[in-house]
């Protein structure tokens, strides 16, 4: 899937779990894959505005913002580039 403006596709690196309280799941950041990036987005402005996170870096991000796609029988997650909260380095992967 090709994204467009400042979307990201991230595949979940972690296991889909039942979840008793969906408030404070939904809060807690998860961890995934970017898979598919979008070029970026103008926001208004004359120029675009380039997207910084790239194909392959593991995230962390927002999955109360995501939209859950399905896509050849895997879960996907689609959010804007804004709710991603961070890469993980490869030290911080370590731990």
């Amino acid at each position: 899937m090709r994204m467009l403006y400042d979307h990201v596709l991230i595949k979940p690196l972690e296991k889909k779990t039942v979840v008793l309280i969906p408030d404070k799941q939904a809060s807690v950041p998860h961890k995934g894959e970017v898979v598919s990036v979008g070029p970026g987005d103008a926001y208004g402005y004359p120029e675009p505005i380039q997207t910084t996170v790239k194909f392959m870096d593991k995230i962390y991000f927002s999955r109360d913002r995501a939209k859950e796609v399905t896509l050849g029988g895997k879960t996907f997650y689609v959010v804007k580039e804004r709710d991603c909260l961070g890469v993980i380095t490869d030290e911080e992967a370590k731990d």
